[in-house]
């Protein structure tokens, strides 16, 4: 899971005493397990024993900085974590919430198959369709088999094979479950890889009609899905 960008970061004061009662009962539970969580990690050896160097060169792939090289230390001073919430505090701290900034959230796949915790190898687990799976149960439906294949091509003259139309539909999938708007979620599936050409090149009509049939094959995600006007 990469960091979110900074440049879409934006940090804003609150008070604790401007919160109603529900908010801050809420807010107080969010704050003692992030608390709790950094104090884990405060004891907890997180190592990748197979480099000698304690900093890791990447190159960004996707997102506005892609192409962009990134030095990431691996040490105890970059393995605390941080809150993101989505919507601001109009989101009533009820949105997002998701842990950012440690290491080896920063790291490709394969490297973090290398990972030991207190001296012991690790094992990464691979949930498929997480998200929509999660979404989907809290929705009373259990989804069957790969929920991003669409079966037939919604765009033949434009995406012309099932592996690419169902990459885009995973993406604009993530994109509409954190978006509030469909314009959001496009301009955010045109921004996530920039060396894709034909993604980038994608209508806001053309990407509305991939979500589309998504929504037709699962209806539970109708008015989920991009909460607000396109």
């Amino acid at each position: 899971m990469d960091d979110p960008d900074d440049d879409t970061i934006r940090k804003i004061e609150y008070s604790d005493n401007d919160l109603p009662e529900d908010e801050l009962a809420l807010l107080d539970t969010l704050r003692g397990q992030l608390i709790a969580y950094n104090k884990l990690l405060k004891h907890t050896f997180i190592d990748i024993p197979s480099y000698t160097s304690s900093t890791f060169k990447r190159t960004i792939t996707k997102g506005p900085n892609a192409g962009r090289q990134q030095t990431i230390s691996l040490g105890p001073d970059n393995k605390f974590v941080v809150r993101v919430f989505n919507e601001g505090l109009k989101g009533h701290w009820k949105r997002g919430g998701r842990f950012y900034r440690g290491w080896w959230q920063q790291i490709d796949k394969e490297d973090r198959a290398k990972i030991y915790i207190n001296d012991q190898p690790t094992l990464e687990v691979d949930f498929k369709a997480f998200h929509p799976n999660l979404l989907s149960n809290e929705l009373g439906v259990r989804l069957d088999n790969d929920p991003y294949n669409l079966g037939e091509l919604v765009l033949p003259d434009v995406v012309t094979t099932k592996e690419q139309q169902r990459a885009y539909v995973k993406l604009l999938v993530l994109m509409g479950i954190n978006a509030d708007s469909g314009k959001k979620a496009y301009q955010a599936f045109r921004n996530s890889d920039r060396k894709d050409k034909l993604g980038q090149s994608l209508t806001d009509i053309q990407l509305g009609a991939l979500l589309d049939a998504f929504i037709d094959k699962h209806p539970q995600f109708k008015g989920v899905l991009i909460q607000g006007k396109p």
